[in-house]
């Protein structure tokens, strides 16, 4: 199709790399954030988000001068044909999800849309909410349409080029359609439904993928205390293909952007409409409780926390990514400081010399090597592969206790183990 005038409202981690693969398609991208250091990192040339590829996408794409940036919305959708919002829907207390940053981008920007544009929701947020930003619009010669994502942080970009289906909630056929024709898929299954189907469909995505992890930590525990092969039973079960391969290892517990902010909200709908999502509410409890699992097995290895000095490796809920909200590594950290133990921790996304408000009171230090030093143990909570590739065998003479808690099983436990570790990994690693 021609090039299309597009907007994007938000440069978080779904935002900028739409916008980026927008504008390598051949479209104008205005993107929009009113954050003062995001559009201070953008207008520099420099992401303001860890993902692999998305600095040289972006060094691309502002070359090609399809690309701006803007801290005025208003001045951003001048003349837009789309318009993407991709603003945050944090939870509330309740476990509701804020849709205020979405209404309030809606009421902004109403009067000013032109004539024909469509508005693409693209932010996660509850069934009913394309109805509701169309109520807020009250305009008829302006269509919404509900296009949620499915990015995988670490991996946006090659999701992005790769989708495995394309969902697309509209009353106006016509304008979901020219969503669809924004980008090229051959042979990608596209569902063309309603609003409240498409947004149904993220929920239960998420709420889905978060339960079947949910039971893979369980595995891991349960293989552990009958004797069975985590590895094995894992690999077995996932060659039934109504079952797959993915996502079935064992972690620390699920965390990020989307797994507890869903599941909470889709539990909080499922309460208004007195469903109670009985399943979903029990993963939720489950990975709470294994996060606490989590903490008492490093317990077990160390003796009492209050003389223990603990390495943490990795802070962010998982590799390839920099974001770390409600990240289980981050809460495990707090948790073993809170009960008296010295806790020194590594992450290749976070600077020493700038850590954010979540880790303010960690002790944030530079290298792998650094977090071992005198160490009664090292947990490992975040699969960044520079963890692989270590010198343990310098880290064990340096530790007071050579001792590993391997929460992604990520290392080889024979290997550790000849480099004079004591090594434990989950489901009897």
């Amino acid at each position: 199709m021609a090039a299309k005038q597009i907007c994007v409202i938000g440069a978080g981690y779904v935002g900028l790399p739409t916008a980026l693969l927008l504008a390598r398609s051949g479209h104008r991208v205005m993107v929009a954030e009113r954050d003062p250091q995001r559009i201070a990192c953008l207008e520099q040339g420099v992401s303001p988000i860890h993902e692999p590829g998305l600095q040289e996408l972006l060094d691309q794409e502002i070359a090609s001068h399809r690309l701006h940036f803007s801290s005025n919305t208003i001045k951003a959708i001048a003349g837009c044909d789309f318009v993407f919002l991709c603003v945050e829907t944090p939870p509330l207390p309740d476990g509701s999800a804020d849709l205020n940053p979405l209404i309030n981008a809606a009421r902004e920007i109403g009067p000013a849309l032109k004539q024909g544009c469509i508005l693409v929701k693209k932010s996660t947020a509850p069934i009913g909410t394309t109805a509701l930003l169309e109520q807020v619009l009250d305009r008829n010669d302006v269509s919404v349409v509900s296009n949620p994502e499915f990015l995988r942080e670490g991996h946006a970009i090659y999701d992005l080029d790769h989708p495995d289906r394309i969902v697309i909630g509209a009353r106006n056929r016509e304008a979901g359609e020219a969503v669809v024709s924004l980008t090229t898929h051959p042979d990608v299954p596209i569902f063309m439904t309603t609003p409240e189907s498409a947004e149904t469909i993220k929920y239960a995505s998420n709420a889905f993928l978060a339960t079947k992890v949910s039971f893979m930590n369980d595995l891991a525990f349960f293989c552990e205390s009958a004797g069975a092969d985590f590895a094995t039973v894992a690999a077995a079960m996932g060659a039934d293909p109504r079952i797959g391969h993915s996502m079935m290892d064992a972690g620390p517990g699920w965390g990020g952007s989307c797994f507890p902010k869903d599941t909470r909200a889709l539990l909080h709908v499922g309460a208004t409409f007195q469903q109670p999502l009985q399943v979903v509410r029990a993963a939720v409890d489950a990975n709470t409780h294994h996060i606490e699992r989590i903490i008492e097995l490093v317990a077990s290895e160390t003796g009492p926390l209050h003389d223990a000095v603990i390495g943490i490796l990795g802070l962010t809920f998982k590799a390839g990514t920099n974001d770390r909200r409600d990240s289980p590594a981050v809460f495990i950290a707090h948790a073993l400081q809170a009960r008296g133990a010295t806790v020194r921790a590594y992450d290749p996304t976070v600077m020493t010399s700038e850590p954010d408000i979540d880790i303010h009171n960690l002790d944030i230090v530079a290298t792998a090597e650094v977090a071992a030093m005198g160490a009664d143990a090292l947990v490992i909570l975040t699969e960044w592969p520079q963890f692989v590739t270590a010198d343990y065998s310098a880290m064990a003479l340096s530790m007071r206790s050579p001792t590993i808690v391997d929460a992604r099983n990520l290392l080889d436990p024979d290997e550790m183990r000849a480099r004079g570790f004591r090594y434990r990994g989950l489901g009897g690693m």
